[in-house]
C-alpha cells in the first residue's frame, strides 16, 4: 500500500513510519489515498509489543479522565467490549507511535482462515481475525474482501469504516 495524504502538512510523518516519540497529538486522524485502494482513514496512535502489519488493535485507554490513544491487541477472547478497532500499518510496537487505519481498504492479519467476503471475527490469537462466527467476537463495520493470502500469507484486505467491538448472536 502506498496511501499518500489527501491534505498533506509539513511535518505529518508518512503513514507506515514508526517514530519513538509522538510527532502529532494522539488521536489525529488524517485521510489519505492509495492508487490501487482508493482513499483510506488513519489515526496516529502508540503501539503495543508484538505488533505485525495488520494487527487488530483496540485503543483509547483512559488514564486521568482522558484518553490516552494506547492500543492493546484485540482481545483474544472479546465480549462486547464495545471498544474502538483498527489496524496495524506497521510494526508499532511498545512506546512507538505511527498510523492505524480505521477507514477504506486495510490490511489486516488472520489466524490463517479467511472466507473471501464476510463478516470479521476476533480469534483465539490477539491480534487476529477470522470469518469463522463466535458469540461475542464480531468486529462491526469491517467486512474482509479477500480470501488468506491476499496481499500476503495469513493476511487480507478488509473494509473499513471505523470498525469497533461488538457482541454479535450467533
Amino acid at each position: 500500500m502506498a496511501y499518500t495524504f489527501s491534505d498533506p502538512l509539513a511535518g505529518l510523518p508518512a503513514i507506515g513510519s514508526i517514530g519513538s516519540a509522538a510527532a502529532l497529538p494522539g488521536g489525529t486522524i488524517r485521510r489519505a489515498y492509495d492508487p490501487n485502494y482508493g482513499e483510506g482513514e488513519f489515526i496516529y496512535l502508540q503501539g503495543v509489543a508484538n505488533t505485525v502489519v495488520g494487527s487488530c488493535v483496540t485503543w483509547s485507554g483512559i488514564s486521568g479522565g482522558f484518553p490516552t490513544f494506547q492500543t492493546a491487541l484485540s482481545p483474544a477472547a472479546g465480549t462486547n467490549l464495545n471498544q474502538p478497532v483498527a489496524f496495524a500499518t506497521a510494526a508499532i510496537l511498545a512506546g512507538q507511535w505511527g498510523w492505524y487505519q480505521i477507514g477504506g481498504v486495510a490490511i489486516a492479519m488472520t489466524n490463517g482462515t479467511f472466507a473471501a467476503a464476510g463478516p470479521a471475527y476476533l480469534t483465539a490469537t490477539a491480534g487476529q481475525i477470522s470469518s469463522t462466527a463466535v458469540a461475542s467476537r464480531q468486529v462491526g463495520e469491517a467486512y474482509g474482501l479477500t480470501a488468506v493470502g491476499t496481499p500476503a500469507a495469513n493476511q487480507i484486505l478488509i473494509e473499513l469504516n471505523r470498525p469497533c467491538l461488538q457482541g454479535a448472536i450467533t
